[in-house]
């Protein structure tokens, strides 16, 4: 079983899973009501059941039922919140009693393209010139686990989400701000494996 690590972060709790297994194989495991994906990507698609698989390490299937509300967001239909996210060889859950949410990226180049939508002129001032990619995908991932957390659309990256600096040497936790309405302050926490980002962020 590629449940590669569990995390507990305060009240909740983070599973890390490495997807090795094909389409088929977690298509005929588990919980069958916990695929709800509309994804038609055979390997996105690969990648969501294994999320479905990361959760169930967490909660177990016989709670496994899950919904999508009117912004996209899944929930359990009980047990408190979640969050899920994939990509190219990872998949991640996170599920607490409070809202949370948490996001998963492979290290690349390609976050550069798009780094003029979210990054304000603050964030760019200290971004590492050295390490400007894992700096990028930090901040990326850092607002989009806030934007999870939130649950709703209509957030400008950019202008709504503030990372205030990245960890210390010492550190994995980090603060992030969430500006829409009256401010609040979140601590984001993060981890890397191999290339791989992820950071969560429970309230």
């Amino acid at each position: 079983m590629p449940l590669v690590q569990t995390i507990k972060s305060g009240n909740s709790s983070i599973a890390i899973w490495k997807i090795e297994e094909s389409f088929e194989e977690l298509q005929n495991s588990g919980n069958r009501s916990a695929q709800i994906s509309d994804i038609t990507h055979p390997e996105r698609n690969r990648q969501w059941l294994a999320c479905r698989k990361a959760l169930e390490s967490l909660v177990g299937d016989s709670i496994l039922t899950l919904f999508k509300d009117e912004a996209g967001k899944p929930h359990l239909e009980s047990n408190g919140y979640i969050s899920l996210s994939h990509t190219a060889g990872y998949a991640v859950a996170i599920h607490g009693p409070n809202p949370v949410g948490i996001d998963v990226e492979e290290i690349s180049n390609r976050v550069e393209r798009i780094a003029k939508r979210f990054v304000s002129d603050i964030e760019e001032s200290w971004i590492r010139p050295e390490n400007r990619n894992e700096d990028l995908f930090q901040i990326w991932c850092a607002k989009e686990a806030i934007f999870k957390l939130y649950g709703r659309k209509s957030v400008d990256f950019k202008n709504h989400i503030k990372v205030t600096s990245i960890p210390e040497a010492t550190s994995q936790s980090f603060e992030v701000q969430f500006l829409k309405y009256e401010p609040v302050s979140f601590l984001a926490h993060q981890i890397k494996i191999g290339n791989h980002l992820i950071v969560w962020i429970a309230s």
